[in-house]
C-alpha cells in the first residue's frame, strides 16, 4: 500500500492504512522466533538483536549512501534537511525529526526522500522495548504474559484514541504499539497452537476476505468522512485474521502463491527503494513518464538490493551474533556521519536554500485531496 500510494495516490487514497498492518506482521514475524524457543535470556537477547542488524542495516546502509551520491550528481535541489534526514534514517530516529520537519500529508513531503524511514524507525524502536518486555516475561505464566501484553496494548490504543486529531500519532511509538502488540500475541498465540490441517476450515476464504477488507477500505474510505481511528481498527482486525488463518492452516494457505512469495522476500527493499525514486521521478518527469520509470526501477534496484546486499554474506563479517553486533555498529558510525557529512558539504557547495516552490510546481498533485489534510498540519 505504501507503494502504491507513493507511485499514485488516485489507486489508493487512504493506502497510509498499509502502514498499519505492516506493524502488525512485523509484531508477529520478530516475536514469533522467540516464542518457539521457549526462553530469552541473555544469550536470546543478543541473537535477537543480531539478527535484526543483519536484515536491516546493509541493504539500508546501501540505499542512504547510494542516494546521496545519485542526489549529488543528478539532482539539482534538495531540501535543507536533507543531510539531517540522512543521520535520522540511519540512527532510527527519523520518526522524530520528519515530525518536527515536514508534514507527512502535505504536498513537501514529496520532496524527501528519505520521509519512508520514519516507519523503520519506528520498528527499530518497538524491537528495544520488545526485548526488554520479553526478558520481563521470560518464564511467566501464559495467562501473565497475555495479560501484560494486553494491558499495554489498551493503554497505547486510549493514547491513540485521545490524541488522534494530531499528527503525532502517526510518528510515534507509544500510539503505534497496540498495533505491533496485535502481532506479537498472535505470535505468542501461534506458537502454543499447533496447525490444523482440515480440509473443511475455510482458512482460505477467512485469509483472501481480511485481505479484501484491508484493499476496500484503503481503496475506498475517505478517512475524513469516516472516522480514521474506525478505518484503523478494522486493517487492524484483518491483517490479525490473515496471519491467523494463514499460520494456523498452513495447508490452504494461499499466501503460499509463488510469485506473492517471490515478492514478499523483496518486500523490504521493495519498501526501501520506493520513495527515494519516486521523489527523483517526479521532480523530473511528467506524471506519466514518472510512474512508469517509478515502477521500472523501483523493481530494478530492489531486485538488485535483494541479490547482492540482503543476501550477500559480506565477507563473514555477519556470521555469528558478537560479530553481526560488532561489524552493525562499526557500520552505523562510519556511515551515519560520513554520509552525513559528505551531504552537508556537497548541499552547500551545490545548492542554494530558498522556497522550493519552483520544484513543486511540477509536482502531479498533493498526496491527499486539497484542503483534506487541514487538521494535521
Amino acid at each position: 500500500f505504501p507503494v502504491t500510494i507513493a507511485l499514485d495516490s488516485s489507486l489508493l487514497p487512504s493506502g497510509f492504512l498499509g502502514v498499519d498492518v505492516f506493524f502488525v506482521i512485523s509484531g508477529f514475524l520478530v516475536a514469533r522466533p522467540v516464542f518457539l524457543e521457549r526462553n530469552f535470556g541473555a544469550p536470546q537477547v543478543v541473537s535477537f538483536f543480531a539478527r535484526r542488524i543483519r536484515r536491516i542495516l546493509p541493504p539500508l546502509i546501501f540505499m542512504v549512501t547510494s542516494t546521496a551520491i545519485f542526489f549529488e550528481l543528478f539532482v539539482t535541489f534538495l531540501p535543507d534537511s536533507y543531510p539531517l534526514s540522512i543521520l535520522s534514517a540511519l540512527t532510527f530516529w527519523a520518526n522524530i525529526f520528519f515530525n518536527s520537519a515536514v508534514n507527512y500529508f502535505d504536498t513537501s513531503s514529496a520532496t524527501q526522500p528519505l520521509l519512508h524511514t520514519w516507519s523503520l524507525a519506528v520498528e527499530e524502536q518497538f524491537y528495544v522495548l520488545l526485548a526488554l518486555l520479553l526478558v520481563l516475561l521470560n518464564g511467566k505464566r501464559l495467562l501473565t504474559q497475555y495479560a501484560v501484553l494486553a494491558a499495554i496494548g489498551v493503554v497505547s490504543f486510549g493514547l491513540a484514541v485521545s490524541m488522534w486529531d494530531s499528527i503525532n500519532t502517526f510518528y510515534f511509538l507509544q500510539y503505534r504499539m497496540w498495533e505491533f502488540l496485535c502481532g506479537v500475541c498472535l505470535a505468542l498465540k501461534s506458537s502454543q497452537t499447533a496447525p490444523r490441517t482440515s480440509r473443511f476450515y475455510p482458512s482460505s476464504i477467512l485469509t483472501l476476505g481480511s485481505a479484501f477488507a484491508i484493499f476496500v477500505v484503503a481503496r475506498f474510505a475517505n478517512l475524513w468522512e469516516l472516522p480514521r481511528i474506525a478505518a484503523v481498527v478494522v486493517v487492524v482486525l484483518a491483517a490479525s485474521l490473515f496471519i491467523s488463518t494463514a499460520i494456523f492452516q498452513p495447508n490452504q494457505n494461499p499466501t503460499g502463491f509463488q510469485p506473492l512469495v517471490r515478492v514478499g522476500k523483496m518486500s523490504y527493499s521493495l519498501y526501501l527503494w520506493h520513495y527515494p525514486i519516486f521523489v527523483v521521478a517526479n521532480l523530473t518527469l511528467p506524471s506519466a513518464r514518472a510512474l512508469v520509470v517509478s515502477i521500472v526501477f523501483t523493481t530494478i534496484a530492489s531486485w538488485f538490493s535483494y541479490s547482492f546486499v540482503e543476501r550477500t554474506n559480506f565477507f563473514g563479517l555477519f556470521r555469528g551474533d558478537a560479530k553481526s553486533i560488532t561489524t552493525g555498529l562499526a557500520l552505523i558510525c562510519l556511515a551515519a556521519p560520513g554520509t552525513y557529512l559528505f551531504a552537508s558539504s556537497q548541499s552547500r557547495a551545490s545548492h542554494t536554500p530558498g522556497d522550493p516552490s519552483s520544484v513543486m510546481n511540477s509536482l502531479t498533485q498533493p498526496l491527499l485531496p486539497p484542503n483534506k489534510y487541514r487538521d494535521w498540519e
